[in-house]
């Protein structure tokens, strides 16, 4: 059974919170996962085209450097219905200004948000894996890595 703790967006007003979908909780595992993730992406610079899988998302480096003093940019891919990961968002994970709980609350929302909430996005961005097309990505990567 899954723990729950309070969601880390609302304290008191669950009213249309995007991080728990209104219910003032949030999946602990999913959040410590979230969080450790979240502090990796903003402390270490990862190689290019590095891949994270967390529930329904593939967060995928697409920075063009490694120098940690420039951003260090994400594409967000949303597993959807029809078995396909969809490109809903792109996210720079090392902004001054933001922390690792801000990229959490953000991982979080787009994990709630319904497909049907990217319509525009998903247009912009018209970017999509297929499950086939993710494992050869991830062949490929793994020869990639072990290269580099």
């Amino acid at each position: 059974m899954k723990k729950l703790i309070q969601c880390p967006t609302c304290v008191k007003n669950t009213f249309d919170c995007k991080t728990c979908s209104g219910l003032g909780l949030v999946d602990q595992e999913l959040s410590e996962k979230l969080m450790a993730l979240a502090n990796k992406l903003r402390t270490e610079t990862q190689i290019p085209h590095q891949y994270f899988a967390v529930s329904t998302l593939l967060i995928v480096n697409v920075s063009l450097t490694e120098n940690p003093d420039y951003n260090q940019v994400y594409a967000i891919y949303k597993f959807d219905e029809i078995n396909k990961y969809i490109k809903v968002e792109t996210l720079t994970v090392n902004v001054p200004t933001e922390n690792a709980k801000d990229l959490v609350v953000a991982l979080f929302e787009i994990i709630n948000q319904p497909m049907s909430e990217y319509e525009s996005e998903i247009r912009a961005y018209d970017d999509q894996l297929t499950v086939e097309e993710l494992e050869l990505f991830k062949l490929r990567f793994s020869r990639f890595e072990a290269s580099y």
